[in-house]
Parts: structure tokens; sequence; C-alpha cells
């Protein structure tokens, strides 16, 4: 996210670093933050490509290491906690997942990651923790734990609705969210915290509202938990997300109407009923009725594997283009008021924490009167009980982003 790979200049400082997501933790969002990688499409191994490099808009990247052998895809910063799924991907290709019997490892490199970062920690004498069922993150003792690998899943995480909470079963956003804290916070210098409820992106691609609506009020009790173990004085949230998509509130339903339901009145076209919620494009089109749209009269609108009707046909719905909201509570807040570039964000919560580029900015700012009311922000030479934390949240795709600085 900032001037260097692992967390940019967070790692820079001191501050640790701490990925949590609901998708697998190579994906789009998580991994760029914990294993700098360039694509998502290097997940398995990078000898997918057929040349030595790869074109990301104007820039070359090259997926060579030192004496011309390819890198890894995965490259594994020294992040203390990274909690998510996607344990396939860690895994080499002739090994069967421990938890799921019926499945091999995806990588194509030989390389088992989960073993390889064990033993980076053991050779260092570390504290550290590999868990990949709720009952072994649940008694994990955060004060008796230092580095944190969590991979709950196969493939990506469970949707909310369908996750089982058992012994055997998966974390929520929000518990992952409050362990993560507990082991980050103990550092006197501050953390970064990445966390994403990135599922929500899955359900809307697939036109399913019920299931996005709720990992969005998952994301939500994630970021009520983190308000809650944070201090405003001292702990900069911002919450916001990377796109949003073609999904749209339609119709006049009556005060009170469920958000899932059908409007309360019928198309003046068809004379039929139709869904509040609704998509532009999407799987939803004419779904089984190719002589035109489905009679929604005896249909429950409100089940959770209901897909909400589409204007376009499309595998899958597309990303929309209108402006999403940033949101920012605490130090610097006001760095994210009005219309900004979302490539703005990253520098200004930089700016706020005073790391990468901006690393100098809270000596020169304690000189001010006007500042040192706004933020007292510490040298990193000097010793603060910090904490820094982020959150990125999207009204549809709802990732989240944070940052906890003093």
């Amino acid at each position: 996210m900032f001037s260097s790979a692992c967390g940019g200049g967070a790692a820079t400082l001191s501050l640790l670093v701490a990925v949590v997501d609901m998708c697998s933790e190579n994906e789009v969002s998580p991994s760029p933050s914990f294993c700098g990688n360039l694509s998502q499409y290097l997940i398995k191994d990078p000898t997918v490509l057929s040349s030595d490099q790869i074109n990301l808009g104007q820039r070359k990247y090259s997926v060579k290491g030192k004496g011309g052998k390819r890198r890894g895809v995965i490259r594994m910063c020294d992040d203390l906690v990274i909690l998510g799924g996607g344990r396939g991907n860690f895994l080499p290709g002739k090994k069967k997942d421990s938890e799921m019997w019926t499945e091999m490892g995806r990588r194509e490199d030989k390389r088992n990651l989960i073993v390889d970062w064990m033993k980076d920690k053991k050779n260092r004498h570390l504290s550290y923790k590999y868990v990949s069922t709720k009952e072994d993150f649940d008694r994990l003792d955060p004060n008796k734990t230092d580095y944190l690998l969590g991979l709950f899943n196969y493939q990506h995480m469970a949707y909310e609705v369908d996750r089982d909470s058992g012994p055997e079963g998966e974390p929520s956003l929000s518990e992952m969210t409050k362990k993560a804290i507990e082991i980050l916070r103990k550092n006197p210098l501050g953390y970064f915290l990445m966390v994403e409820g990135g599922r929500i992106d899955h359900s809307h691609h697939f036109n399913n509202a019920h299931r996005a609506l709720e990992d969005t009020l998952a994301l939500e009790d994630a970021v009520i938990t983190a308000l809650q173990m944070t201090r405003p004085d001292d702990t900069l949230l911002v919450v916001t997300s990377d796109h949003s998509h073609v999904f749209a509130f339609g119709g006049t339903p009556k005060r009170g109407n469920p958000i899932l339901g059908l409007d309360n009145k019928e198309s003046d076209v068809d004379y039929m009923p139709y869904t509040t919620l609704l998509y532009a494009n999407g799987p939803g089109y004419n779904r089984n009725f190719p002589t035109g749209r489905e009679n929604l009269t005896d249909k429950d609108t409100e089940d959770i594997n209901y897909v909400q009707q589409s204007a376009v046909p499309r595998r899958w719905d597309t990303h929309g283009g209108e402006d999403v909201p940033v949101y920012a509570h605490g130090p610097m807040a006001h760095l994210f008021r009005g219309v900004l570039e979302q490539t703005y964000i990253p520098h200004a919560m930089a700016y706020a924490a005073c790391i990468g580029h901006h690393r100098d900015d809270c000596e020169r700012r304690r000189r001010h009167a006007f500042h040192r009311q706004v933020i007292d922000c510490p040298s990193p030479h000097v010793e603060s009980s910090t904490r820094v934390t982020s959150y990125d949240l999207a009204l549809l795709w709802l990732m989240v982003i944070g940052l906890l600085i003093r």
C-alpha cells in the first residue's frame, strides 16, 4: 500500500502489520499487504507466465529473483497476524488438505508455505501459532502469541449465513479482528491492520443480495469491535471501498417494507411485481424464463439463495462506476473529507501515521502549536503507547483498511 511490501511503510518503522480477510489470503486485496503479490494471477506459481515480466498498466515488473531464478508467488513478509482462507494455495500439489481430505494442495512450485512459515518462526525462537479451526482459534492466548497464521478454509471462508460456528468451523470477521488487535496492541510503537469483508463482493457478483447484506452486517460488527477496542485519540480508522457494484435500490416501497421483499407496486409494463433491490447485469437476467421476466408473485424473495433479477445477462455482475464513501474516525480524520481520488487514501494514511515518505512529518508538526492540538504523532525514536489499526468498509464491496496512530 505504501512505499514497500509487507504493509508498506508501516513495516519500515517497526509498526506491526496484520491482515484479516474472509477471502483467500492470496486474493486481490490481502496478498499485496502481506506477501507483495503483484497480481492475483500469481497465486499458485509465477511460472504460469510466458515471460519473465508481467505488464501492469504502463509498468513492467520482473518475476525473477536473485540469480535469475523465478520468485515464489508468496514472498511471506514478517506480518504478525494473517487470518483468512485459501489454505489450498499454501500447500504443494501432492499434499492433502488437513481439514478437507478430498482436496489436494494447489501450489505448482512444490512449496508448503505453512511449514515454511512455522520453520521461520521456530528458527528465530519466536512465539507463534498456526490454527485451522475455530476451536484452536478460540483456545489461543494472545498474550502468549506474537505470530499467528490462521487459514480456516481450503478456499474462501464461508459466507456469514453459511458459516459453521462450531469447534470445527470458522471464526467470524469480528472475532478475527478482536484477536488480531489483542496481539498487535502489545507493540508500543503501534500497528497497521487491514480487515476486509471480501465475500460481500462475491455475493454481489452472483446477484445474491441476501448474502451480500449479511456479510455487510458482519463487517459492521468488525468495525464496531475495532471501535470498542481502540481509543479515538490515538487510533485512526478509515472505512472505504475500492469500487461499488451495479446494485440498485429501485421502486417506491412503503416504510417498513422488508428490504429483500417486493415493491408495493407492480411494473406498469408487464404488470408483474419486482423486488426493491435489483442489479443492472448478472446471472439474474431471465433466470429460467427465456420468454420473459419471471413472475415473482409467489416467490420467496427473502430466501437466502434467491437471486435478484437483472437487466442484462452476465455470468457475474460487474463493478459499478460511481463514487464510493470513505469514512474516517480519529486523529487526522479531517484529511478524508470531500471528493477524493482513490489513490489519495493510502497517502493520507501514511501522512497521518508519519510513515513512508512522511516519516519526518511528526517532528515538523510538533513545532507548530496548531498541529500539536490536532495530533501528537511520536518520533520513531521515542517510545510511546501507540497503536495503529486500519479498516476499509464499502457499502457494496466492503473492504476494511485502517491505521492506528498516536
